[in-house]
């Protein structure tokens, strides 16, 4: 999920500061206990009058799903602008414009900084609904998945590609003098000519063959194992170090590249996490049932509005639209 925009850009857009209040609001929710998160919203809704305004907004349109609501006030700063009205708007940001300015910047550092570093140390990036290949060096074909990030070392006698963030297939060129590695987390990928697909979340790595067969090794946390893996099957990790061994049809890993997801007896949490990255805004899921409720189905990743509603009738779920950014999935 993209962070919340810091900006004290007096034009910014209503638009704009809407968007950055729902993502306040989604971030915050996930990170109730961030203290340094907290201090860098109150720096952000106190910095402009719009922004506490927008913030009242959110807050009024998600009170019902009892979010941040009773956790994180707007502060008494930012309320009495807004009770001051347009008359006052100059004066107000005229007295914070120095202050603000250099607070909202270290906000903004701060906030942007673990996508930053994934950029610097990327080679190649995908953004929200974009699919991208790319030929290697050696000739090896790698074709990203939305919100994706890989970094890239072919030289001498080493074939080496860190996935670093979302998912990558890989379709690799035969060479057996150089083995060719993929690293993801913890987990590392070894082939010689196959091709297959590696996930890499924040809960879980893992890897999917469709063509040959590839070596997996495991990281300590799941007994340092090492997996071989032929064509038609799949293994998985989680951060706890849960292994999970499956059958997949050859022709069905990586459907993602073909816009579209086939689940299998999938939880409805991992549902919405494939959709997320082809969604551009938020989606925000909630409820008791998100683990224990099961899917089997097939999606259209490239239209999520449609997928969440095929989804909603399927499993009786509430998808709530509360901004065109904004989606809050209820799992009772």
């Amino acid at each position: 999920m993209a962070d919340p925009a810091c900006n004290d850009n007096p034009d910014n857009s209503s638009e704009k500061i809407d968007r950055e209040a729902s993502s306040w609001l989604i971030r915050l929710d996930d990170d109730r206990d961030d203290m340094a998160l907290r201090e860098a919203f109150n720096v952000w809704v106190t910095s402009d009058p719009r922004h506490a305004a927008a913030w009242q907004e959110t807050l009024r349109i998600a009170g019902t799903i009892a979010l941040v609501q009773h956790n994180v006030p707007v502060p008494a700063q930012a309320a009495v602008a807004l009770r001051s009205g347009t008359g006052r708007l100059k004066r107000w940001q005229g007295a914070w414009s120095g202050v603000a300015a250099v607070a909202i910047a270290s906000c903004a550092a701060w906030l942007m900084l673990p996508d930053a570093l994934i950029a610097l140390r990327a080679d190649h990036l995908t953004a929200t609904a974009e699919v991208k290949t790319i030929t290697l060096p050696d000739g090896s074909n790698v074709t990203l998945a939305p919100s994706s990030a890989i970094s890239v070392l072919i030289a001498g006698g080493r074939r080496d590609v860190h996935l670093l963030r979302g998912e990558a297939y890989f379709d690799v060129v035969h060479d057996v003098n150089r083995p060719f590695r993929v690293l993801a987390g913890e987990s590392e990928t070894r082939v010689l000519g196959t091709a297959f697909d590696v996930t890499l979340t924040d809960s879980a790595a893992g890897v999917a063959v469709s063509r040959g067969a590839v070596q997996v090794s495991l990281p300590a946390r799941a007994g340092n194992a090492r997996e071989m893996l032929p064509a038609g099957e799949s293994v998985s990790v989680d951060w706890q170090g849960s292994v999970r061994r499956e059958h997949v049809r050859p022709d069905r890993v990586a459907a993602w590249r073909q816009g579209r997801i086939i689940v299998a007896d999938e939880s409805v949490s991992e549902v919405i996490a494939a959709l997320r990255p082809w969604y551009r805004g938020y989606i925000l899921a909630r409820g008791p049932g998100l683990e224990s409720r099961r899917v089997t189905g097939l999606y259209d990743l490239r239209d999520p509005d449609a997928a969440l509603v095929a989804l909603a009738r399927a499993q009786r779920i509430e998808v709530r639209n509360l901004s065109p950014w904004l989606k809050v999935v209820t799992v009772e």
